[in-house]
């Protein structure tokens, strides 16, 4: 009796297995859809920036991939129904995905700064996310069609509605999960790895147990070939940091971008150089405490303008190298520091020896009314006029504050607007720029240096405010602009 109990519960487990795993199966690639999409926007932005044409462009083509393979992957299932076939599509998505991470380690740094600002990221996308995401596409409808052969007495409705739920919750999990755990935990290399090796191991292990039930031995002695694909391919990518003839020491993603820092030779010195994202920030000769890039020896400009520096704002720290440089010569000298990635101070002081700097890190906290206060809000409700209170709650103190001035958005648009010359790629906004100024808080006499003028948006804002000011640019044209620009006011 006990031991026909036991079978009973043991096929209905054989039964409800058979009846979920594809259920599981497309809970997981769904989230890799989800997965590769995120970490997509993370692998454009050394080479294009986080611009409107990046997020817009992936998007656009992983959901046409994806609708191609919805259409593809549906007629494909009613010619050929069979499990082995929807598990090879899920084995080749896995060698797509590494094969995007070839891409992006080999090609893409090669070719991207010659693909246009704006229509690079569409290009570049088409050629690294389409292929994955088109094969991951197929599989919802390859699922459907499965289940309806196998389950004939369920409706299509019923299954339809299953695996399309499943597919979602897998993507809301690989989103979530993406953003809040992987890439602050394991950086977009290892995640993107991951996700190959896992879609390769569910779709060999698929296909080759589909095979075995139908005892089918000429496609199992193909085997032995798909599993050397397999592992020459997962070998290739897992081995692409030991291409490089640099010494990494630290490469980690930061909530903004990509940290690498490294031991290398520049200008056949020994070197440590820090990365943030594709773009090198700071660097030092291991030789010398001799700053590694002239861009970083702008500070030196007080002495040409014989400046008698009392007070050092920089904004982007990077390793902490200029601020370190300056303090070296000057040591009376008051330096503040502004730098929005938190992890570069830990990794400046560890990697760089960089002097101690007074460390606060500031975490937007939530109001005790829930109100977000914006200028336009002061502005239209009047809150200069009426001399407003409003109250901060820091961990241990709480402050007060009362509106003295607000940034007119109207104006600050329509003198945007209205400047001659124009660069929304690299220049700032009018607002920042003000800012910028303020946290400065120049003094009467002393004078504001701008070693990165660009088209000149800060100089005018000090231009407007009556301080006096100097500006330097490497590029010529940008001097040009800069010039045009303030004569316009």
């Amino acid at each position: 009796m006990a031991k026909h109990k036991a079978t009973k519960i043991e096929n209905r487990l054989v039964r409800l297995l058979k009846e979920k795993i594809l259920l599981f199966v497309v809970f997981i690639t769904g989230a890799c859809v989800l997965v590769i999409e995120i970490v997509a926007t993370r692998i454009l932005a050394p080479f294009f920036g986080n611009t409107i044409y990046s997020v817009s462009s992936i998007i656009g083509v992983v959901l046409a991939a994806l609708s191609f393979g919805y259409y593809f992957g549906g007629h494909y299932a009613d010619k050929f129904p069979f499990a082995k076939n929807f598990y090879k599509i899920i084995w080749l998505g896995g060698l797509a995905t590494l094969f995007l991470e070839l891409l992006t380690s080999l090609v893409l740094p090669k070719v991207a700064y010659f693909l246009p600002p704006i229509y690079g990221p569409l290009i570049a996308s088409i050629f690294l996310f389409l292929l994955p995401s088109f094969l991951l596409g197929m599989l919802s409808p390859f699922a459907i069609k499965l289940q309806e052969v196998r389950f004939p007495k369920y409706g299509v409705g019923k299954l339809s509605g299953e695996i399309f739920f499943a597919s979602t919750l897998g993507s809301i999990i690989g989103s979530l999960a993406t953003g809040f755990y992987l890439i602050p935990h394991f950086g977009i290399n290892t995640i993107v790895n991951g996700v190959g090796i896992t879609l390769i191991i569910i779709g060999f292990t698929g296909w080759f147990t589909s095979d075995l039930k139908k005892n089918n031995k000429f496609k199992i002695r193909s085997f032995p070939l798909s599993l050397f694909i397999s592992l020459l391919v997962i070998s290739t990518v897992l081995s692409l940091p030991k291409f490089s003839s640099s010494k990494i020491l630290y490469s980690k993603d930061g909530i903004y971008e990509k940290i690498v820092v490294y031991d290398t030779f520049l200008k056949g010195r020994p070197a440590r150089l820090l990365a943030q994202d594709a773009g090198l920030s700071s660097g030092i000769y291991l030789d010398s405490k001799e700053l590694a890039f002239d861009y970083t020896k702008y500070y030196v400009l007080y002495k040409v303008f014989g400046v008698d520096v009392k007070k050092a704002l920089f904004i982007g720290a990077g390793a902490y190298t200029t601020p370190t440089a300056l303090i070296r010569e000057l040591p009376h000298v008051e330096a503040d520091v502004v730098e929005i990635e938190p992890s570069l101070y830990n990794i400046s002081k560890k990697y760089f020896k960089k002097r101690r700097f007074k460390y606060l890190e500031l975490k937007g906290q939530e109001i005790n009314s829930g109100i977000l206060i914006s200028p336009t809000d002061v502005i239209k409700k009047k809150l200069i006029e009426s001399q407003s209170d409003f109250v901060f709650f820091g961990a241990k103190k709480k402050y007060f504050a009362r509106t003295i001035a607000v940034s007119n958005v109207l104006e600050t648009e329509k003198r945007d607007l209205s400047r001659p010359s124009k660069n929304p790629l690299e220049a700032i906004s009018i607002r920042l720029a003000k800012i910028l100024i303020n946290l400065a808080q120049i003094r009467k006499g002393e004078i504001l240096l701008d070693p990165f003028c660009g088209i000149g948006t800060i100089l005018q804002e000090a231009y407007i405010q009556k301080i006096d000011f100097r500006g330097v640019d490497i590029s010529k044209e940008r001097v040009k602009d800069a010039i045009i620009n303030l004569k316009s006011i």
